[in-house]
């Protein structure tokens, strides 16, 4: 789920905010390829591009290293949102398709009567439990 986010999110490109870029786990980018070896483990690593609009004053400066700070539980939010959205839908789902299993539960076993397309009439012989 967090690799789809990660994705997303890179791919989307919002007026003025900083590009950023995601590499899988086990292609980390050249920034940190010297420090670190590649994981088998983890989802990526996504990483911000800051140009110098983006650090120009020092109002500007603060500002994109309080997003980028913040950037951790921002993510984390919007996780945990898309899991609790999915469980939600698939819940629901659950509670239709029981409602259409109940509704197809016969509730007696003796033969009765039905009527096929064309009018014809005929017996359905009871169930063998």
């Amino acid at each position: 789920m967090a690799r789809v986010v990660l994705q997303q999110f890179a791919q989307t490109k919002v007026g003025n905010a900083p590009p950023c870029h995601f590499n899988e786990a086990t292609k980390p980018p050249l920034e940190v390829s010297t420090n670190f070896s590649p994981r088998e483990v983890g989802v990526g690593y996504l990483s911000f591009v800051l140009f110098q609009a983006h650090v120009a004053t020092d109002a500007r400066r603060l500002k994109a290293l309080d997003l980028v700070v913040g950037f951790r539980n921002y993510l984390q939010y919007h996780i945990v949102a898309a899991k609790t959205s999915l469980h939600i839908r698939m819940r629901a789902k659950i509670v239709d398709w029981l409602q259409v299993l109940n509704r197809a539960v016969r509730t007696s076993h003796d033969p009765r009567e039905m009527k096929t397309a064309q009018g014809r009439t005929f017996t359905r012989k009871a169930s063998k439990k």
